[in-house]
């Protein structure tokens, strides 16, 4: 841990002094080589007092995360922000003696000067950079037996052996800074009091010219300041605690206007939510845009506290804010004076009166004056504004969109609704519903539980009903087994399967609408001694993610994936077993295809969702249509990208090698249980190795995992979560063999159980990845005859990659699923 005692280094080693020392030209005094170093993170966290923490010369490597100071075992300086991962970046000295910051592939990056880092970061003394919502800088002290020196940082941020800085450290109430050039002038001072606001004149150079100054408010951190222009060069001063310009010093264009932020922007930067630079940039992007400042904000994919700059905007603007489809779904009703075109383009839905009878709508930026007047016009009257989410709104628009496409009408087999007190009357007399009713209401209750399977399983005396909510079965109720062959007849009927057929296994499919939302049913039956088993597969055609973004990609990997996709060639291959999201993924990543540029042609077995503009082939095995046949007839009608369903064996996974080497993005699924199984696996089809070297460019292995619920959000010590597992049989070894450690000092996210999940504390499901990136390096190990997966496996996670355990831990970390959870579905190690 923080060792606060200084110890004594040669400041020879370091490359802020001389070989042999240097004059402090303001005392005229000769400071010898045998000072004192001290590094120190100055913390500035939202709303609170800034603190400074040493750095022990005794440590090299320092861990920052998430929770008290010297409270947290798996850090070496905890931060009190929740935004924060719990091992979220480190600082430590390289060989050459300078600092180095890392970001920990944390939830919310490391931001350096607006810019999120993605390699080793050198800092120098002033470096400031942001974690979560806290800011952080990282500072530099020679101290001398006379007193304390702080590095210059005026300029480039160096030090300069001519600029030296003279501090009253023995007032603790006080501490400033003075530069001197050689002449004995001011050209600048950083003042910081925790008592009061320093202020410091300009000064003068010789010519008249104002040298400037800049003040430091250490109570009032929140209040933007601006270093004054004109420094005795004619340069803007880099140096700014708060507001720092990331254009080279030397660059004059513009004036201060050009830096000021201001509005919705100022606010979100004052919270922490919102980087100064980035502000910046999106306001450009505004400007020159058209839009909002806020619209081209959310708009931004780097921008990555969405979610809380949401939740900041309802406080403060008194707004509802609407997080999810689902709370949208019976309150949208889109006027015929605005087409869902007009919607989307103005971010806008309009809604249901509320009970008291008066309009509103629902929006994505409350700060859009032109739509907000053209609505007050439209109903003739102020309407209640409500606060959307963008992912909740492009779902919802997805949805209205397509529930009136011709196609769907004219394939619809049945409609299915029900309202709350229609719904109440059929569960309370579902026994004694006629049979046609019944399967309605099972097919709207799967639909309203969210399951993606409703199980029909006759037993010896009843007959269960049991739905797969977020990938586990939940008992729904129990019939009579009387009229389990009315119910397989009806369903048998509807899905155009043989009545009379009982002996062998089925395969249909259902089109239904089930509250206005297009569901695809595929059905399939099963010959038991009890008799036929039926499983109803729901596949809700609008939940289908339109592009990788909503896939829950760390930020690093998600422009990974977009690189691989559009690259000329290559094969991008998704692992993992059945259910663990596979098909979810392709078709995010065929989404974000030009289909008006580029021909898409696929072979699926089956073809679970409809894609526009992209060709769909049906594999079809009785009459010799097979993966590799499929595959092989779609090389010879130009495609630009291809997606193989399943590479089951060597001749597709050929095919899709040799197709991926001659121009074509080939997208496919295999089942390994990680990424770099995946080459192994290709390798054990006998596929040559030069040819996996060369043709792979992306593996990405991926599973489930079940969220906490929003409603019933809860925290529960380690200490505890730590005995739970141990009652369920976790063993600590199996703990630490899955690089699972549970810290018993913090408190973890958990799910208490409400009626919204059902009692199980969790709702919804959250994908976690691994994605392995071929290299040269790999390419020469797959190659080598001598080839070792597992040392093919630590090289890549040494490159950086992230495993499904460590980016299951950021979901822990978050408090977005549980350790519980994570064990349940990634318990075996790999």
């Amino acid at each position: 841990m923080l060792d606060l005692a200084s110890d004594v280094i040669d400041i020879d080693r370091t490359e802020h002094a001389s070989h042999k020392g240097f004059i402090d030209e303001y005392s005229g005094t000769q400071i010898s080589a045998e000072q004192v170093e001290i590094a120190f993170i100055r913390i500035m966290p939202k709303d609170e007092k800034p603190y400074d923490v040493m750095l022990s010369n005794e440590q090299s490597e320092f861990s920052i995360g998430r929770g008290q100071q010297g409270g947290n075992l798996r850090v070496d300086i905890g931060i009190p922000d929740k935004y924060i991962s719990a091992r979220h970046c480190k600082l430590g000295r390289n060989d050459d003696g300078n600092w180095i910051l890392t970001d920990l592939n944390s939830s919310n990056g490391t931001i350096v000067r607006g810019i999120t880092i993605e390699k080793p970061f050198k800092i120098e003394h002033g470096t400031e950079f942001m974690a979560g919502t806290t800011r952080l800088s990282f500072n530099l002290k020679v101290q001398s037996s006379f007193g304390e020196r702080i590095y210059d940082v005026e300029g480039n941020n160096s030090v300069s052996r001519n600029h030296v800085v003279d501090a009253k450290i023995n007032n603790p109430n006080y501490q400033s800074a003075r530069t001197y050039d050689r002449d004995q002038k001011t050209i600048g001072s950083v003042g910081a009091s925790d008592s009061e606001v320093i202020d410091h004149s300009l000064e003068k150079n010789e010519n008249g010219q104002t040298v400037g100054s800049v003040d430091s408010m250490s109570e009032k951190t929140k209040q933007l300041v601006s270093t004054p222009d004109g420094l005795a060069d004619g340069r803007r001063s880099n140096y700014d605690p708060i507001i720092r310009d990331l254009r080279s010093p030397d660059d004059k264009s513009g004036s201060n206007e050009e830096y000021q932020v201001a509005g919705i922007g100022k606010e979100l930067i004052e919270e922490n939510l919102l980087d100064v630079h980035r502000a910046r940039m999106i306001g450009e992007i505004a400007r020159k845009s058209g839009k909002t400042f806020f619209r081209a904000l959310i708009s931004e994919e780097t921008i990555r506290l969405k979610d809380e700059i949401y939740n900041y905007i309802g406080e403060s603007q008194n707004l509802t804010v609407i997080r999810t489809e689902n709370e949208l779904r019976d309150k949208v009703a889109l006027a015929d004076w605005l087409p869902a075109n007009i919607a989307g383009a103005m971010g806008v839905l309009t809604m249901l009166p509320d009970p008291d009878g008066r309009p509103r709508y629902a929006t994505i930026d409350p700060f859009d004056i032109r739509n907000n007047d053209w609505l007050r016009r439209k109903y003739g009257e102020e309407a209640q504004k409500v606060l959307i989410l963008p992912d909740a709104f492009k779902k919802t628009l997805h949805r209205l969109e397509h529930q009136l496409d011709s196609d769907d009408v004219d394939e619809v087999g049945i409609s299915v609704d029900y309202t709350d007190a229609e719904a109440r009357v059929m569960e309370a007399n579902i026994t004694n519903a006629n049979v046609p009713e019944l399967v309605n209401y099972l097919l709207y209750r799967g639909s309203r539980q969210g399951a993606s399977d409703i199980h029909v399983e006759p037993m010896e005396d009843q007959l269960a009903i049991r739905n797969r909510v977020d990938g586990v079965l939940h008992h729904d109720t129990m019939l009579p087994l009387e009229i389990h062959s009315e119910i397989v007849s009806r369903v048998k009927i509807l899905s155009d399967m043989d009545v009379a057929e009982k002996r062998r296994p089925q395969d249909g499919r259902i089109s239904a609408l089930i509250q206005n939302s297009s569901i695809d049913v595929r059905v399939s039956t099963f010959p038991t001694v009890y008799g036929e088993k039926i499983v109803m597969r729901l596949l809700d055609k609008n939940a289908l993610s339109p592009s990788p973004d909503t896939l829950g990609l760390m930020p690093m990997e998600l422009r990974v994936l977009k690189d691989k996709i559009k690259a000329p060639f290559g094969l991008i291959m998704i692992s993992g077993p059945t259910g663990s999201g596979k098909t979810t993924t392709l078709y995010s990543c065929l989404g974000s295809i030009d289909k008006n540029a580029k021909n898409v042609l696929t072979v699926e077995d089956p073809v679970e969702y409809r894609l526009a503009g992209v060709h769909q082939l049906q594999v079809n095995e009785k009459i010799g249509l097979s993966f590799a046949s499929g595959l092989r007839t779609m090389l010879r009608q130009d495609p630009d990208v291809i997606m193989i369903g399943e590479c089951r064996d060597e001749e597709t996974a050929s095919m899709a090698i040799q197709a991926a080497l001659t121009g074509h993005i080939v997208f496919s699924t295999i089942h390994t249980n990680d990424a770099v199984g995946v080459v192994t696996r290709l390798l054990d089809m006998e596929i040559d190795p030069f040819l996996v070297a060369n043709s792979l460019s992306l593996a990405v292995a991926q599973r489930l995992v079940r969220c906490i619920c929003g409603h019933c959000k809860t925290s529960i010590e380690g200490r505890e979560v730590l005995r739970r597992m141990l009652e369920e049989g976790v063993s600590e070894e199996r703990l630490s063999s899955l690089g699972i450690f549970v810290d018993v000092e913090i408190f973890y996210t958990t799910g208490a159980g409400c009626l919204h999940c059902h009692g199980t504390g969790y709702q919804g499901r959250q994908a976690v990845f691994e994605m392995f990136e071929m290299t040269g390096e790999a390419r020469k190990m797959i190659m080598s005859p001598n080839f070792d997966a597992d040392e093919l496996r630590r090289v890549a996670l040494a490159a950086g990659m992230s495993s499904l355990i460590e980016h299951g831990m950021q979901l822990v970390d978050e408090g977005t699923t549980t350790l519980q959870e994570l064990i349940r579905v990634l318990g075996e190690k790999y």
